[in-house]
């Protein structure tokens, strides 16, 4: 049986206190009560769990152009 890996830190989008927590349980404690499928996520690193939770996406490295192919005849 393989052992799941530690997130580091978690992100509370909807369904409670907003934030960045250091564990799951202190994530869990800020739910809303009857609030039904708070959105949260587990990161491993802080950059991660903020970007997310203000909706930033990383940019992207350039894609490399494609090599020209010359036909030989």
């Amino acid at each position: 049986m393989r052992k799941r890996k530690h997130k580091n830190f978690y992100a509370l989008k909807k369904g409670g206190k907003r934030g960045i927590y250091n564990s799951y349980e202190e994530c869990v404690r800020n739910f809303t009560p009857g609030w039904n499928k708070p959105l949260h996520k587990g990161f491993d690193t802080y950059e991660e769990a903020y970007n997310w939770l203000n909706d930033i996406t990383p940019p992207t490295p350039p894609r490399k152009p494609e090599p020209k192919v010359i036909p030989l005849f």
